[in-house]
């Protein structure tokens, strides 16, 4: 399916029906996209033990990272977008985090 808003629509989207509640973060508070991306990532990090410079596995937060990644490195907003849609999938699946201590 082919979403036709504006990419900082559909971001904002993401951040009001699940990120925010996610990583306890307001999308109003931060200047743009990228930086409540990057916030929401380092958020989750503190929040479930994992080093944001060290992520990998298929969960929502290594997800997440990526969109903010892709957007700090000038980056494509689709395929930021993409990674979104994606961690939001496995958000909705329990997939959050993994790493010692944690399960998928």
């Amino acid at each position: 399916m082919q979403d036709f808003r504006e990419p900082e629509v559909i971001l904002r989207a993401h951040a009001d029906s699940w990120l925010g509640r996610l990583s306890g973060l307001n999308r109003a508070d931060y200047d743009d996209g990228t930086s409540y991306l990057s916030a929401a990532h380092e958020r989750l990090c503190a929040v479930h033990g994992l080093d944001p410079g060290r992520m990998k596995g298929d969960n929502a937060t290594t997800w997440i990272g990526m969109a903010a990644s892709e957007l700090l490195h000038g980056g494509d907003i689709g395929t930021a977008l993409a990674f979104l849609a994606d961690a939001e999938v496995l958000v909705t699946m329990g997939r959050v985090a993994d790493g010692p201590g944690h399960c998928c």
